[in-house]
């Protein structure tokens, strides 16, 4: 199912991966190769002395929390990684001035529950346009470190035409906000889940750091994490292209039942200019 392709972000990719639901990879990107260079050098600055593979065996789960949303704030928001990125987004074929993108998360996942929290835990099977309603958005997501079966992302292509029962008319990202404000956020879904079994196996990623995968934010996926031992430590965020949006370039919807979409969570990767602004 995968395919690799040397420009998986240029219009011609982008209709592929949205029109025809392709999970589109690129090897040995410089960028991103350089971004896993940078990105654990900082991870080995914050967990010092430890590994940051195994550092959760070696932290109380504050003290590993901890760390983690400094490491997830600074990365967002580095004018450093920032630069490497746009860079990284010339190398897959897109323009930066026409590309809208949410946050830029370094995701740190431990296999104990009690060492996850918010952007770093375990996301059940979902689309991501069950959330965000919007159907010309691309997911990329790569590896920091290396990756395994057992310490990755699992794509379901088969549900990419077969819709499944959901909780999207009723999930709400201003509800979630205000648990969060409030610390009730654990009995609030981080993103909308299926409400009937996931039948099949999906497919997992196997990526080597460097190397990038592109998809649909139409298509059903979920976090794997069933090693006992080792965190995932991977790099995603989303994108909009706003030529895709005005030519209605987007992944067919099967089954997302929200009534709002939300164009405010994407910024011009530029400027910081609101999607939202350009669509009113």
């Amino acid at each position: 199912m995968f395919t690799e392709d040397s420009t998986i972000l240029s219009k011609n990719s982008r209709t592929q991966i949205l029109l025809k639901g392709l999970l589109l990879t690129q090897k040995k990107v410089p960028a991103m190769g350089k971004l896993c260079v940078y990105a654990r050098d900082l991870l080995q600055d914050m967990f010092a002395p430890y590994d940051p593979e195994f550092a959760h065996i070696n932290l109380n789960a504050d003290a590993y929390i901890k760390k983690i949303n400094i490491l997830q704030k600074y990365f967002n928001s580095d004018l450093n990684i920032r630069q490497i990125v746009k860079s990284l987004l010339c190398e897959l074929g897109l323009t930066p001035e026409d590309t809208f993108s949410d946050r830029l998360v370094l995701r740190i996942l431990a296999p104990s529950h009690t060492h996850q929290c918010n952007r770093a835990k375990k996301l059940l099977a979902h689309r991501d346009s069950w959330g965000s309603n919007i159907f010309s958005q691309i997911n990329l997501w790569a590896p920091i470190c290396p990756i395994s079966v057992s310490r990755t992302m699992t794509i379901f292509p088969q549900y990419w035409k077969t819709p499944i029962a959901n909780n999207s008319a009723n999930w709400d990202i201003d509800q979630l906000r205000r648990l969060t404000l409030a610390g009730k956020r654990e009995k609030y879904p981080s993103v909308p889940n299926p409400t009937e079994k996931v039948c099949g196996i999906g497919d997992p990623v196997l990526l080597d750091p460097g190397d990038i995968l592109a998809f649909a934010g139409a298509h059903l996926h979920e976090s794997t994490i069933s090693d006992t031992s080792r965190a995932r430590i991977s790099f995603d965020f989303r994108i909009v292209s706003l030529f895709d949006v005005k030519a209605g370039i987007a992944s067919p919807n099967i089954d997302s039942y929200s009534n709002k979409k939300n164009f405010q969570w994407f910024n011009r990767f530029t400027d910081g200019t609101p999607m939202s602004i350009y669509l009113a």
